[in-house]
């Protein structure tokens, strides 16, 4: 099923996140990060920030980590980006 998402979103010139429903995150250096189509935050430090998106779980870690935005589908997160990772469970 997924296959055939992906060929209709690039034969469409659609937008693959939104029709594979995943997260698209943008990073800029080590020092930002844009997080789109997220479900929700897990865990919130300022050396760990944990994400849930419809197809896992986000996990960032550095140092002075803040959410310095946060909409209904975008968090916009700043610091020392040292590490991120994707984790099926909660």
């Amino acid at each position: 099923m997924r296959n055939l998402r992906e060929k209709v979103a690039g034969a469409l010139d659609l937008n693959k996140e939104i029709i594979l429903d995943m997260p698209k995150i943008t990073f800029i250096g080590q020092l930002e990060a844009t997080i789109e189509n997220y479900r929700g935050i897990i865990e919130y430090t300022d050396n760990v920030i944990r994400v849930n998106t419809p197809s896992n779980v986000l996990r960032l870690t550095g140092t002075n980590l803040e959410i310095k935005t946060i909409t209904q589908d975008m968090l916009y997160i700043t610091g020392c980006i040292k590490c991120f990772e994707f984790n099926k469970t909660i």
